[in-house]
Parts: structure tokens; C-alpha cells; sequence
């Protein structure tokens, strides 16, 4: 019973790739943060968590990565009656992302701190997609 279990689970994982990139999604995050939180390019790190969230969120709703705006994913995510504070969180880290290039003094403490909130967002994220 168990190895067909797991026989049908990776079937799936190989042959459905709406599947794949929804049970892939949380790793395939966390490490592009981790990269974020190494970065010592604070607007690169700004990237990566921008990349880290929009890819998370795309790939949990199977949604194409390429041309989506930070704005169209917070909608997509409303769409499924997620939390308020959740959705408004993801609205401030995304929009601290895109204004990063304009912002004088960003310390690598803020961009820590801001991947930390980031790595908590997709958990909260990752209960409710």
C-alpha cells in the first residue's frame, strides 16, 4: 500500500507540472531568500525577495512568473480569501522591493529583518494556497 502510495505521488510530481511547482514552490523560496540574506548588494537582496515572493505565490496558484506584477499577485492571492494582514504584508514587502532602487540609506540589518518577515509571510502563505 505504501509504495503504491508513494508510486502515485511521484507519478504526479513527475507528470502534472501545476503539482510540481505548487509542492516545490516553499524550497525553491526559502532558498532564493537565504541567497537574499547573503547578498552584499542590498538592491540585489531587495531582488531576490521580490523574486522569492512572486515566484512563491505564482507557483502555488500555477500562475505564468513572467510579466506578473507584484499588484496582480496581491489580487490573485485576495482572490482566495486570504487573511487582510497577510495580503497587506505582502503588499508592504512588495512594494518596499520596487522602491529599493530610490531608497538612500538601507542598512543589511533592514534587508535581514526583511527577509525574516519574508521567510514568515510564505509560511502564512503556504497554510491558505
Amino acid at each position: 500500500m505504501g509504495a503504491f502510495g508513494y508510486k502515485s505521488y511521484n507519478d504526479k510530481l513527475n507528470n502534472d507540472s501545476g503539482f510540481a511547482r505548487s509542492t516545490r514552490a516553499k524550497d525553491k523560496a526559502m532558498e532564493i531568500l537565504e541567497e537574499a540574506k547573503n547578498s552584499v548588494d542590498i538592491k540585489e537582496g531587495y531582488h531576490k525577495i521580490q523574486k522569492a515572493l512572486s515566484q512563491f505565490i505564482a507557483d502555488k496558484l500555477n500562475l505564468p512568473i513572467a510579466g506578473v506584477s507584484g499588484q496582480s499577485l496581491i489580487t490573485e492571492i485576495q482572490k482566495k480569501s486570504v487573511d487582510n494582514s497577510v495580503v497587506m504584508e505582502a503588499k508592504r514587502i512588495f512594494d518596499k522591493c520596487e522602491t529599493i532602487a530610490y531608497a538612500p540609506n538601507i542598512s543589511q540589518e533592514g534587508l535581514e529583518d526583511d527577509v525574516d518577515k519574508t521567510k514568515q509571510l510564505i509560511k502564512d502563505l503556504g497554510k491558505v494556497l
